[in-house]
């Protein structure tokens, strides 16, 4: 990784990876996480762009976590192990409905097909 702002790949890495860790014991495909995140490509960008990525990391990154929690939990409820799609995106979803300001005032939590 660059030092300092990294670009949009390597951010969407990182949060693949934090959606994933934010999931366990259960399992959600690499692939799987990978296009839910993906569709935020463009707002990552635009906030990369912006020189927001010091001071917006954390959050942003707690909130990949978060997702991943969600998604382990309806997982759980169907008793499963392996996250399934349906349940990765109600997760994504309430994840976007649930971010506070400054997240949302910045777009990192809205996708660019919405």
């Amino acid at each position: 990784m660059n030092k300092g702002t990294p670009t949009v790949d390597e951010v969407i890495a990182m949060l693949v990876d934090d959606v994933q860790q934010g999931c366990r014991p259960r399992r959600i495909p690499r692939e799987s996480a990978a296009r839910v995140i993906e569709r935020y490509r463009a707002s990552i960008q635009r906030r990369l762009d912006g020189g927001h990525w010091d001071s917006d990391q954390e959050r942003l990154r707690n909130a990949a976590r978060q997702l991943g929690v969600l998604a382990g939990a309806l997982t759980s409820l169907r008793r499963k192990e392996d996250v399934p799609d349906p349940q990765l995106e109600a997760a994504a979803v309430l994840t976007e409905e649930n971010c506070v300001p400054p997240l949302t005032e910045g777009q990192w939590c809205k996708r660019d097909d919405s």
